[in-house]
């Protein structure tokens, strides 16, 4: 299957290759049984195999049934209406290259046109009436354009799956979009298999660490406080993060530390008005406590909250705290190797002995000076084993 081996070079994560294919299949669903509110974005330099999809995918739903207007096109401009009018009805919106200001020029229609909302058309030499039928939409970017709003709102509507693998130039074919015409049926059916395992998901594309790591970084880039945010990884509390208490900051505290870093990397600093705006719109959580208005940080954070109460025993509920599995992004977590035999009731030289003879490779992770252990794959190791526990 030539179109397998293709995906396998170029984007070579199975998730992301999954998400590539749901988001395929969901042009095959009807948006009045299910409300889709996802642009996808293939972004990557040259040479690495976007063009091919987007030729591929232009063969199997025929020209005439995509179309490929610019972002910026359908939010703004004389020539916006016509251009509705032009792409209602349309299975999908392919567009091959964004601009650089695309995304800045107006959030509230881009969020509208992402979610398929009826909007205002008028053909040419026609009358004005209400496009029900909008498609989703595609695009290929070498790079992402700047963004503005960085709402949650805004956040969730936009998927960018980074081709990051560059072919060379012995290695290129020229001709593999042609040759990958004869797998059309094939394809085809693979985009059908994404389509059945969408609507079992609930209509929602499969859940991925990494794209959302490349929407952090993306979103980093907008901004020397987002910049900050993703390089300390002090992260926002999403869907997909278990309901855990986060570390609260003083928000004082939090602003000094942005400016220090603004100084040692000769970065423009936010006034703290615009800092805390930046950080609402973004979706951290801020209350009021009688100390000052504190924000709640995920990520490091939560290992360096555990880290000092260690060294420094605080209450002295070190151990209790530690003894209790710590739920992140839907997987359960135990943190260093006392925490680790409290959670599966062994002791804590069963666990050295395993750590010492690599039993537990793959495993764990390290956050700083702490080991990190996935609870359900340490069972599984433990039950493969037969170790006996208290």
């Amino acid at each position: 299957f030539l179109w397998r081996m293709f995906l396998d070079e170029v984007l070579p994560d199975k998730n992301m290759q999954k998400v590539l294919q749901e988001f395929l299949g969901s042009i095959f669903v009807d948006r009045r049984v299910a409300k889709m509110e996802t642009m996808l974005v293939l972004r990557g330099s040259g040479s690495n195999g976007k063009s091919v999809v987007f030729e591929t995918i232009m063969g199997i739903l025929g020209r005439e049934n995509v179309s490929n207007f610019g972002i910026g096109a359908l939010i703004t401009g004389n020539e916006r209406k016509k251009n509705i009018a032009f792409i209602n009805g349309k299975r999908l919106n392919y567009c091959s290259e964004i601009q650089a200001l695309e995304f800045g020029k107006d959030s509230d229609t881009l969020k509208s046109l992402i979610s398929g909302e009826p909007t205002e058309a008028r053909p040419i030499y026609g009358d004005n009436f209400t496009a029900y039928n909008i498609p989703l939409l595609m695009a290929n970017a070498n790079q992402m354009p700047y963004l503005k709003d960085w709402s949650y709102g805004m956040r969730r509507r936009i998927c960018i799956i980074p081709f990051e693998v560059e072919i060379p130039k012995a290695r290129q074919k020229k001709e593999l979009s042609r040759d990958l015409e004869a797998e059309y049926p094939a394809i085809f059916n693979w985009i059908l298999e994404g389509r059945d395992r969408f609507i079992a998901n609930g209509y929602k594309l499969t859940d991925s660490k990494e794209l959302e790591n490349v929407m952090d970084e993306y979103q980093s880039e907008s901004s020397t406080v987002m910049k900050f945010m993703y390089q300390m990884n002090y992260l926002c509390r999403y869907e997909e993060i278990a309901d855990i208490e986060p570390k609260w900051m003083s928000s004082a505290i939090l602003y000094r530390k942005y400016c220090k870093w603004c100084r040692d990397n000769n970065a423009k600093e936010e006034n703290v008005t615009v800092f805390g705006r930046i950080l609402s719109e973004a979706g951290y959580r801020k209350k009021r406590t009688p100390n000052g208005q504190v924000y709640g940080l995920y990520g490091t954070a939560l290992t360096e909250k555990l880290y000092y109460e260690k060294r420094e025993d605080l209450r002295g509920n070190y151990k209790q705290r530690i003894a209790k599995p710590v739920y992140q992004y839907g997987k359960r977590y135990a943190y260093t190797h006392e925490g680790l035999a409290a959670c599966l009731s062994l002791s804590i030289y069963q666990v050295q002995r395993l750590f010492r003879e690599k039993k537990l490779e793959g495993t764990y992770h390290m956050e700083k000076r702490t080991t990190v252990f996935d609870l359900d794959a340490v069972e599984k190791i433990i039950k493969q084993l037969k170790i006996r526990t208290k």
